[in-house]
């Protein structure tokens, strides 16, 4: 909870910010202007011409009654020409905007706040576009691991060579993988189960999306193995060679005509 001189610095801060702007003579200012349901948004005003000290304020919702309300519908400005009121999101079943209108000095001026659910809102997921995210995403884990290896496999790996190699190589390999799949699955909110109509468990989602985008790097990695010891060489270009046997005749020549 802000401490009142803390509240009195923010109000200064966007009172100056405002003024710097150039946004006239009546400011108002949402801080924050996202808010999830059951926290609060101040909404801040800045008078910065005329008379501004004890001026009245009034706040109120004129749209998204659903979204929250205003505690307090009226206030007074400091002697800066400050004023605030404290606005306190509702638990909404979706994202929503509710629009403060602010009167203060004979004008009205209109600000936003944004209302995010208290549980996030469940996106369903088509089984084609989960397809292609998990392939997408493979393909970005497997490239991202294979330049990882590239710098850190002979460190980690040791001396090249042999079939304990290879199998290091495999394990690092999981591992880097499984590490990128938690992380998106996690801060990239790639949460298969609960996009399909499953479990919203959180945990369940990120280590399961883990375990498939895991699995789906290493086929992915395993192909362009494949396709890469596939690639046939141009054949190298030989002499022409013709087998047989030769036979070498001479012409025969005609006979002179013979004297009667």
């Amino acid at each position: 909870m802000m401490t009142r001189s803390r509240l009195v610095l923010v109000a200064l801060l966007a009172f100056l910010s405002l003024f710097a702007a150039g946004c006239g003579p009546f400011s108002v200012q949402a801080l924050p202007d996202r808010v999830q349901a059951g926290k609060e948004s101040w909404i801040v005003v800045g008078l910065t011409s005329g008379k501004v000290d004890g001026l009245d304020v009034t706040y109120e919702v004129t749209q998204g009654l659903a979204c929250g309300d205003v505690e307090s519908k009226t206030a007074k400005t400091g002697p800066h020409g400050e004023a605030m009121a404290k606005f306190k999101g509702n638990d909404v079943p979706a994202t929503c905007r509710a629009t403060i209108q602010v009167t203060a000095n004979g004008q009205s001026v209109k600000s936003t706040v944004t209302v995010l659910p208290a549980t996030p809102e469940i996106v369903s997921i088509e089984p084609v576009t989960a397809l292609a995210i998990i392939l997408i995403a493979s393909f970005a884990i497997d490239r991202l691991v294979t330049i990882l290896m590239l710098f850190l496999g002979p460190v980690l790996v040791g001396a090249p060579g042999g079939e304990e190699r290879k199998g290091r190589e495999k394990v690092i390999y999981i591992l880097f993988a499984a590490v990128f799949g938690l992380l998106l699955g996690y801060f990239g909110d790639i949460r298969l189960l609960e996009g399909l109509g499953f479990s919203k468990n959180v945990a369940m989602n990120v280590v399961l999306t883990a375990l498939i985008l895991t699995a789906g790097s290493d086929s992915i990695s395993g192909l362009m193995k494949k396709m890469d010891r596939g690639a046939l060489p141009e054949p190298e270009a030989k002499p022409l060679v013709i087998q047989g046997d030769l036979t070498l005749q001479r012409p025969s020549r005609p006979k002179p005509p013979q004297a009667d």
